[in-house]
Formats: structure tokens, C-alpha cells, sequence
């Protein structure tokens, strides 16, 4: 089976999601994603990262040669950004962007009502 991420990727991630208060980490589609409150804020991609992020973060992200819309099978995903990153040593330039997509999901996720068991 082909991977769907650069392993080597994985751990300087992992070292910069993990840290945040809450987050666990799970599996999209053979991906390693990140979630908080059970929901995915983000996950590892073979060009780079996808994080779910407010349309305005996005216009203005959009705006980098290196950051495209998310758009699995030629598709756009409303709300979700691809952010292509060549090195494990890159993702730490976008910390910023890692905390603002972990808020905007969990304030999501908040306003959500919960279902009855």
C-alpha cells in the first residue's frame, strides 16, 4: 500500500499539534489527522498539511504560492485549506495557523448540541 504522507513528517507534527492542550490524534483515510472535542482540525497529507480553518483566515492563506484549497478528487472542501510543505522543519512557521484551526473547531464543536444516548 502506498503512503499518503511522508513519515518523516509525522513526528515534527506531532511534536507541534500534540503539545496543545487537548488534541488526540486519529486516522482520515489512511492520513494522520489531529481532533479536539472528537472532531479533525487538521491532518497530514503526502504535499503537506490541511487544516480547517474561518473563511477569512483562508482568503488571506490563500493569498501564498504554497497554499491551495483542499480539494481531494479535483472537489473543494468548504473550510479547509491545503498548506504544502516540503520539509519536517517547515510546519513550525505555521504554528499560528495550528492554534487558530484547533479554536475554530472547538468552538465549532461547541456550539453544537449533543445527542441523546
Amino acid at each position: 500500500m502506498s503512503q499518503h504522507y511522508h513519515p518523516d513528517h509525522k513526528p515534527a507534527v506531532d511534536a507541534l499539534l500534540l503539545a496543545l492542550p487537548d488534541v488526540s490524534t486519529g486516522q482520515m483515510f489512511g492520513h494522520p489527522s489531529y481532533k479536539i472535542a472528537g472532531k479533525m482540525f487538521a491532518a497530514l497529507m503526502l504535499e503537506g498539511i490541511i487544516l480547517k480553518l474561518p473563511k477569512e483566515t483562508i482568503s488571506d492563506l490563500l493569498q501564498r504560492e504554497n497554499v491551495s484549497s483542499f480539494a481531494p478528487g479535483g472537489t473543494p472542501m468548504t473550510g479547509w485549506v491545503l498548506i504544502e510543505i516540503a520539509t519536517p522543519e517547515g510546519y513550525a512557521a505555521y504554528q499560528s495557523y495550528y492554534v487558530q484551526a484547533l479554536e475554530y473547531v472547538a468552538a465549532e464543536a461547541a456550539k453544537k448540541p449533543k445527542k441523546k444516548k
